[in-house]
C-alpha cells in the first residue's frame, strides 16, 4: 500500500479536534460533514469507550453509528498501538493495514476507517480519519486521564 488506502475517503484529513466542548462527551473530532464523539461508559463492571460517529450526506441525510471499544481497541484504532482484535488478521490480509478488528476499525499507518473498510466514496457509511499528531495526542491524553482517575 502506498499513500491513502482505497477504503479511506479522500476528505479524511479535514477531521480535527473540536474546540467546542459537549456535556458528557470526553473527546470530539469533527469536520463540516463528520463528527466523532468518544465517551467513557461502564457496562456491568467493565469500563469501555463509546465511539459515536456521524456522516452528513446532504441537508437531511446522514449515517450514524456507535461502537463500544475497549481501551486496547481504542489504542489500536487511533494509532497508539498496532494491536488488532478478532477478525483483524483477515481484514488486514484482504485490505491491507497495520491494525484492525472486524466490525470496529481498520487502520493503515495514519489512516483509520470506522467501523471497517469501505469504498472510500461519498455515500459510504464508514467514517475515515487521517490521524494527525493532534488527534493521537487527544486520545492518548483521554486514555491516560481516565485511567488515572479510576
Amino acid at each position: 500500500m502506498f499513500g491513502i488506502p482505497e477504503w479511506c475517503h479522500h476528505h479524511c484529513g479535514k477531521i480535527q479536534p473540536s474546540s467546542t466542548q459537549t456535556d458528557g462527551i470526553d473527546c470530539v473530532f469533527e469536520s463540516s460533514a463528520t463528527r466523532i464523539e468518544i465517551k467513557r461508559i461502564r457496562i456491568n463492571e467493565c469500563s469501555c469507550w463509546s465511539v459515536f460517529y456521524e456522516i452528513k450526506q446532504a441537508q437531511a441525510e446522514w449515517f450514524r453509528g456507535m461502537i463500544i471499544f475497549s481501551a486496547e481497541r481504542l489504542r489500536g484504532a487511533f494509532g497508539l498501538s498496532d494491536e488488532s482484535g478478532p477478525g483483524g488478521d483477515m481484514l488486514i490480509d484482504k485490505y491491507g493495514g497495520d491494525a484492525a478488528a472486524q466490525g470496529y476499525f481498520i487502520r493503515y499507518q495514519n489512516y483509520l476507517s470506522i467501523p471497517g473498510p469501505g469504498t472510500g466514496h461519498d455515500g459510504d457509511p464508514n467514517i475515515s480519519v487521517e490521524l494527525t499528531d493532534e488527534i493521537k495526542n487527544a486520545v492518548a491524553a483521554l486514555l491516560l486521564t481516565k485511567s488515572v482517575s479510576n
